[in-house]
């Protein structure tokens, strides 16, 4: 069992039992990317707003273009 049920991968979201990444993506060849977590109770999301912040600090931190705004 994994220990989450869904990740979100270059966009979009996925059932972490089938989730993939290619062998060309430079986060596995060199290690680009930001790892984040959203603590959730009972399937509702806590601490949106902080959680974004973080994910774009560090995204900004790494030099890496999220691809959405705050607000999408």
């Amino acid at each position: 069992m994994a220990a989450f049920e869904f990740v979100w991968i270059n966009g979009s979201l996925h059932l972490s039992a089938v989730a993939s990444i290619g062998i060309e993506d430079a986060a596995l060849n060199r290690g680009y990317g930001v790892f984040d977590f959203l603590k959730t109770k009972n399937g509702i999301p806590l601490f949106v707003e902080k959680h974004i912040d973080r994910l774009f600090f560090s995204a900004t931190s790494m030099h890496l273009q999220m691809g959405y705004s705050k607000q999408q």
